[in-house]
């Protein structure tokens, strides 16, 4: 995993390189706000995002509140080992590499670290608490569908984003183990995020 890390930066900054001499991008030196569509919809939950940009650069935080994760939501290796999992917040900041942005379309590419709390149903008697810290990434498409208005409209934001974030770190004791449900012997390990998608739609400030 930090071998891919590792990886993943050194593109980032070698592309920033590349387009150093690029003229100013579109949407530079803005702040946005953005809310996320995954988490009320299949999570029961929360989520918000501040970002600024500068002519390449997007510096990010994101705080999403009371996420359930029950039925589709949930990793296939913890249906029926569990009776429910939700996780009170996952927070944390972001920065990222713009590659390209006009009136309609933007792309970027960030590194991530988050910080996420779990509470655990383990049976009818049994609940654990616990906290991943996470690093990874993902690559974030702006689409402004009025984007040429010069009207208020123009900063509507819909923003499509691919993310993998990897486990680093636990507070849950390794090994940890409890009877499932069943009454059988599991042994529970930091639940993954792993890589997942998400559809934030906001509006950018400053147009």
């Amino acid at each position: 995993m930090k071998k891919s890390l590792i990886i993943f930066l050194f593109i980032i900054l070698s592309l920033s390189q590349t387009f150093a001499q690029q003229k100013e991008l579109t949407y530079s030196h803005k702040w946005s706000l953005v809310f996320g569509m995954t988490q009320p919809l299949l999570l029961d939950g929360f989520n918000f995002a501040v970002n600024y940009t500068t002519n390449r650069w997007v510096f990010e935080y994101s705080h999403g509140v009371s996420l359930n994760y029950e039925g589709p939501a949930l990793r296939s290796a913890y249906e029926g080992q569990i009776i429910s999992l939700e996780s009170p917040y996952s927070t944390g900041p972001g920065v990222g590499y713009r590659f390209f942005s006009n009136d309609i379309l933007g792309l970027d590419v960030r590194a991530e670290a988050k910080l996420h709390q779990y509470n655990v149903q383990l049976n009818q008697t049994q609940s654990i608490k616990y906290r991943n810290f996470d690093l990874g990434g993902g690559v974030y498409l702006q689409i402004r569908p009025f984007g040429k208005s010069t009207k208020a409209i123009k900063g509507i934001v819909i923003e499509p984003s691919i993310r993998y974030w990897a486990n680093v770190s636990s507070s849950l004791e390794d090994n940890f183990t409890y009877l499932n449900p069943e009454g059988m012997s599991s042994t529970h390990n930091p639940y993954p995020l792993d890589l997942f998608a998400n559809i934030s739609i906001g509006y950018t400030f400053g147009n």
